[in-house]
């Protein structure tokens, strides 16, 4: 299993979001530097952003969803659909995905998540059972314990939650994202591995700019 950080070095300071506001026109551009980084032969799947309608409505506290991939379903998970869905403002009546689900026998593809602060997380289950996605620190305050239940009942068996990048900042209403997340693997009997503080790694964004770092995630069965 690889995981892959694509970032400063191939995004720019743009970086990549799912956002016509901050995107425009050069978002095919930088989800090409994106694609030129998949091993050969893959596809690219996406989670889709929360929408700021939904944000802005519940405080930041919404239900984060979790959705299993499956090919018939292609079009929800397709870069091109939902940035097509959200330029025409109706992200709001699609269905979405916070976080994937898959299974690792799902070779041909490749899925990814992107965000600057929020904690991105990986779930992989010895049984072959894998998520990826993000949420919101407000979001994870209020529903952790609903995501990590259903991530658990989705994937099964003994699983490691690996928290790629998120920052570390303390906060007074709840402490950092990594204490938290400890504590939600506790509870739910997963193993803990944190791996990168957004606001020192290299070629993460830091807090004040405007890009996303992307989390790419690949079964080791095409080389690259």
């Amino acid at each position: 299993m690889a995981i892959k950080i694509i970032g400063k070095s191939v995004l720019g300071d743009l970086g990549f979001c799912q956002s016509p506001a901050k995107m425009g026109n050069n978002y095919t551009e930088q989800l090409n530097k994106i694609r030129s980084k998949l091993p050969e032969g893959k596809k690219l799947i996406m989670t889709s952003m929360c929408g700021s309608k939904e944000v802005e409505a519940t405080g930041g506290e919404y239900l984060p969803r979790v959705r299993m991939y499956d090919p018939s379903l292609d079009d929800m998970f397709s870069p091109e659909k939902i940035y097509q869905y959200c330029g025409d403002d109706m992200d709001s009546i699609r269905p979405g995905a916070d976080f994937i689900v898959w299974n690792d026998s799902w070779k041909e593809i490749a899925v990814a998540t992107f965000s600057r602060e929020a904690p991105i997380l990986y779930f992989k289950s010895t049984n072959g059972g894998l998520a990826l996605g993000v949420i919101m620190r407000k979001a994870l305050m209020r529903y952790g314990e609903y995501l990590f239940d259903t991530i658990k009942e989705s994937i099964g068996g003994d699983i490691t939650c690996c928290l790629v990048t998120c920052n570390e900042y303390w906060f007074k209403d709840g402490g950092s994202i990594p204490f938290n997340i400890e504590k939600l693997c506790q509870k739910y009997d997963m193993q803990f591995y944190k791996m990168y503080n957004s606001e020192s790694h290299s070629d993460c964004y830091h807090r004040g700019e405007k890009g996303n770092h992307v989390v790419m995630i690949t079964v080791n069965w095409y080389s690259y």
